[in-house]
């Protein structure tokens, strides 16, 4: 769906013309710092002059001349060049729905992720840090259409068009089918909706820090100013949560295509194949770098070939490895001389690195579920390879594929490799995809044993001893 199709155009109009209705749109004179790169505009508090670098856009943009101006004004928040503008615009009463947003951010502070966030969200509405906080004020949401020429005209206005943000925000409405109509909407209904019949709201955004303001304030503040009109009938209600992210930088710098840094991992990962090197990756190496490094989401990480060289490396022996080691023929032989009718370790592992490895797998699907549901997808996947680097050093300790290893030994560190390897080719398929299927499909198992809910059951000694004892595993490369 796109912001110049001709439905969300009537959806903007209905937006617009509802809370005019309501007098919470009004015209007014507006002055303020504009960007034309965001798209915005900023308050005094919002912005900061500094001193004109050779390198700067507004520079190199001047004609050669005497007496250069020695500084520009720019965003605390981007970065990017702001100028004093006044124009005659329509104003949004954002300053009315404080003290809503307020109640509601107070109310439900994991709403907003992570919590670094919520507390700026807090300052955006005048509360926390005094450093940081700021007084909620009316903004504007449309431009003269002799400066903003395309977009969503002003409904009853040919000479103002819709902010840009504003049109923008709202295609999630228009994405959910608004205006609403029946069934949602039927006149006969005799009682609400339930939730599940609700169009909206998605269960969860995933937005860029830069655009927190929009989405934490704006967009919500509409909605309740929507849900105020008397002519909705269904009234939407607020985010219900947003997963805020920090940004991939470039070389310290915030990627922006006019600096010409932006960094495609598409475009990586099809030259790196073009030049047949011996470091050529696939998407799901590159999905490993990227959610190992960025997904914790709280600060900046800078995008590096290196670090993505480190990261996959550090994959490819944690797992890719380990699979080869643990399913050598070498090893596979000297297991079968054990004797699997020996009672004395039908109760669990003999060895107590195997004891330690087979619990810390059977806790791993628990603990990777409560670090997604809490949407921290980073500490879920170092979980996935604390057990992985554990499982390494185990296997590494008790050296299977040595002749002095006993052949029981051998048999159970088989076992518990195995049986680890199944529940870290379950939790690893949101990560590596492709990967985790692969090894999923070397171990051979049916698909009630490797499909998500399998890695819920806690299975006995005994039921592992079963699944792996008379089954022929070879090892396949798991990486390019």
């Amino acid at each position: 769906m796109r912001t110049s199709d001709e439905g969300h155009h009537r959806a903007v109009q209905d937006v617009w013309s509802k809370l005019q209705a309501e007098g919470l749109i009004y015209k007014g004179e507006y002055s303020g710092w504009y960007s034309i790169t965001d798209e915005c505009f900023y308050t005094d508090s919002q912005v900061v002059t500094v001193p004109l670098s050779p390198s700067s856009s507004t520079l190199s943009s001047l004609p050669t001349q005497d007496n250069l101006p020695q500084s520009e004004t720019i965003s605390l928040e981007t970065g990017s060049t702001v100028e004093l503008t006044s124009e005659t615009n329509y104003m949004f009463r954002l300053s009315s729905f404080r003290s809503l947003l307020l109640e509601h951010y107070s109310s439900n502070p994991d709403i907003v992720h992570p919590p670094q966030y919520y507390q700026e969200v807090l300052a955006m509405l005048g509360q926390g840090d005094s450093a940081t906080a700021t007084e909620l004020a009316d903004i504007s949401i449309s431009r003269p259409r002799s400066r903003l020429s395309w977009g969503v005209e002003v409904p009853g206005d040919q000479e103002q068009t819709v902010y840009v943000w504003f049109d923008a925000l709202l295609i999630y409405l228009t994405g959910a089918g608004y205006p609403w109509s029946p069934p949602l909407c039927n006149a006969s209904q005799t009682s609400p909706p339930t939730e599940s019949q609700w169009p909206w709201p998605a269960d969860l955004q995933v937005i860029g820090k830069d655009i927190l303001k929009f989405h934490a304030i704006y967009f919500p503040a509409i909605l309740l100013a929507l849900s105020s009109s008397s002519t909705q009938r269904l009234s939407p209600a607020l985010p219900k949560r947003l997963l805020t992210h920090a940004h991939w930088t470039s070389n310290q710098k915030k990627m922006s295509k006019s600096l010409g840094n932006v960094a495609d991992p598409m475009a990586f990962i099809r030259a790196r194949g073009e030049e047949k090197k011996a470091g050529a990756y696939d998407v799901d190496a590159v999905r490993f770098y990227l959610m190992r490094v960025g997904g914790r989401w709280r600060d900046d990480v800078d995008w590096s070939e290196e670090q993505l060289d480190k990261h996959v490396k550090e994959a490819q022996s944690q797992l890719g490895n380990y699979f080869l080691r643990i399913t050598s023929p070498k090893i596979a032989a000297r297991a079968v001389k054990a004797d699997s009718t020996d009672a004395t370790h039908n109760a669990g592992p003999g060895h107590e690195l195997n004891t330690e490895l087979l619990a810390m797998s059977r806790s791993l699907p628990g603990k990777v579920a409560e670090r997604m549901d809490a949407l921290e997808a980073g500490e879920a996947l170092d979980e996935i390879m604390q057990v992985l680097k554990f499982a390494n050093r185990a296997v590494t300790i008790i050296a299977p594929w040595s002749a002095t290893s006993p052949p029981q030994l051998v048999r159970e560190t088989r076992l518990v490799a195995l049986e680890t390897l199944r529940m870290v080719g379950i939790c690893m398929q949101p990560y590596m995809p492709g990967v985790g299927q692969t090894l999923l499909g070397a171990l051979g198992l049916p698909i009630e044993d490797v499909a998500w809910e399998a890695d819920e059951t806690k299975e006995s000694w005994e039921e592992v001893q079963r699944r792996w004892d008379e089954r022929v595993v070879e090892g396949v490369r798991l990486f390019l």
